[in-house]
């Protein structure tokens, strides 16, 4: 059945889906290593729930094989490690022939189901901290941000939602802003080709850096200039080479727009190069706006 309703918890990206008898809680932990990513999933309610795991990794181009083990389920196939911490679910494995999938039924109202898919580890053992303390901290790091913000008058929840859906596609080590979270799109139906912008583009990145500038954050956007800054110096000049800094893939450019951090700067000779060719633009005017971005119809 469809949920009722789905939403952000307030000042977080903790998401809460519900339906009649049952509520989805799910919210990626902060208390891992940098070498990986967990979603932790967790259901609650009165009702019985049908879950199914049915990784496709590579696009869904290499056969995945699915192994149950005490604590969970262990995915063979990709590159990367793969598991689900899944204690207590007894799971059905079942084939299409080239992809294994696993099914199982829950019942939330003897108490809480976690669900924990690890991208990156092989480790099915308990975490160090209990669920509710790992949710705490995950939601204390987006809402203590949000309250940094200086936000206008108008709307201020929606530029809050805003100014934390842009922050979600921050790769916090090297600074660098995703052009969007979407992956795995295909272009056409079993096409090769998908709609991948898990890239980061140094001007569509720059729009954002100068309104966080704007918000007060002005810290935060010197460093991920700085970043940039270091990651160019380090690229060919052709845009070529495999020195692709974690979380920006093929970007090769000469200078980044800065407004006071910025504001006498301007985007030169930017040259995007990605796995569908390049893009050029020519040299940004400067403009007179007072966030420092182009004057409009100027670029």
């Amino acid at each position: 059945a469809l949920p009722l309703s789905q939403r952000y918890v307030d000042g977080t990206m903790t998401v809460e889906t519900r339906w009649a008898s049952l509520q989805v809680t799910d919210y990626l932990p902060h208390d891992v290593g940098l070498d990986r990513t967990d979603l932790t999933r967790v259901i609650t309610g009165d009702a019985k729930a049908v879950v199914s795991f049915a990784p496709r990794p590579e696009f869904g181009q290499v056969p995945v094989q699915i192994e149950q083990e005490t604590f969970g389920l262990r995915v063979f196939g990709p590159n990367d490690p793969l598991v689900l911490r899944s204690p207590g679910v007894e799971w059905e494995i079942t084939s299409d022939g080239l992809h294994q999938s696993a099914h199982a039924v829950v019942d939330p109202s003897e108490g809480p189901v976690t669900l924990e898919l690890r991208c990156g580890s092989w480790d099915l053992a308990p975490s160090t901290y209990p669920e509710p303390e790992r949710r705490a901290t995950a939601e204390a790091y987006w809402s203590e941000w949000a309250d940094t913000l200086a936000l206008p008058p108008l709307k201020p929840d929606l530029m809050r939602r805003s100014a934390l859906t842009l922050r979600g596609l921050v790769h916090a080590p090297s600074g660098s802003i995703l052009a969007a979270a979407t992956t795995s799109l295909p272009e056409t139906p079993q096409g090769e080709r998908n709609w991948d912008y898990r890239y980061a583009w140094v001007r569509d990145s720059t729009p954002y850096t100068a309104r966080e500038d704007q918000r007060g954050l002005k810290r935060r956007g010197a460093s991920r200039i700085h970043s940039s800054q270091d990651h160019a110096a380090n690229t060919p000049a052709d845009g070529t080479g495999d020195n692709l800094h974690p979380g920006v893939h093929g970007a090769a450019y000469d200078a980044l727009a800065q407004r006071r951090t910025f504001r006498r700067a301007a985007v030169t000779r930017v040259r995007g190069v990605n796995d569908r060719g390049s893009k050029l633009t020519g040299q940004r005017p400067r403009g007179n706006r007072a966030d420092g971005l182009p004057d409009e119809g100027e670029v």
